[in-house]
């Protein structure tokens, strides 16, 4: 979580509004957000307030020590479309009518 008051700052101060919201204090709080693939290999463990936007893979174990803490969104377009490392090669094929023969 990220708090204002511990930080020192006003993140959306007038004239720099977040999500439509404007003022002049630090006592305003934000949810972190962890967007994309979280991938473990082995066991992942959640602790803590978390917020998450995609999927996650994991080879193991999926502990949340608080559920009432985890905001999980699926994000179907990672399945559509994977990062780099998490989609398979593409297969090279000849299309037809575009191989000819050629003599040296």
């Amino acid at each position: 979580m990220l708090s204002e008051a511990t930080e020192g700052a006003n993140f959306n101060p007038p004239g720099t509004p977040y999500q439509g919201n404007e003022d002049t204090d630090q006592h305003d709080f934000y949810r972190c957000i962890v967007k994309g693939v979280i991938y473990a290999e082995r066991d992942l463990v959640i602790n803590h307030d978390n917020t998450l936007k995609g999927i996650i893979v994991c080879g193991a174990t999926v502990n949340v020590n608080d559920s009432s803490l985890l905001n999980l969104t699926y994000d179907a377009s990672i399945k559509d479309n994977p990062p780099p490392g998490f989609r398979t090669p593409p297969v090279m094929r000849i299309a037809a009518g575009t191989r000819r023969q050629v003599v040296n």
